[in-house]
């Protein structure tokens, strides 16, 4: 698809379809799986772990896609 163009209405529904099967299937896996990794890890350690993480996703959300858009 040519950079300008807006999408066909079948490819945004099939777009936001996986979005929203994305965030359903992560949402239940988190949730799952939670009480087993603070059991594991124990709450101090876990709660490092999801700083971490978040300091993590941050960096990769803070590109805004610079990187991708680029090459």
């Amino acid at each position: 698809m040519p950079y300008g163009q807006p999408m066909k209405p079948d490819k945004y529904i099939k777009a936001v379809s996986y979005n929203f099967a994305y965030f359903l299937v992560s949402s239940l896996t988190y949730l799952v799986l939670t009480p087993i990794a603070i059991r594991v890890m124990g709450g101090e350690f876990y709660g490092l772990w999801m700083i971490l993480f978040a300091v993590g996703q941050l960096s990769v959300i803070g590109t805004l896609g610079i990187r991708a858009h680029c090459q």
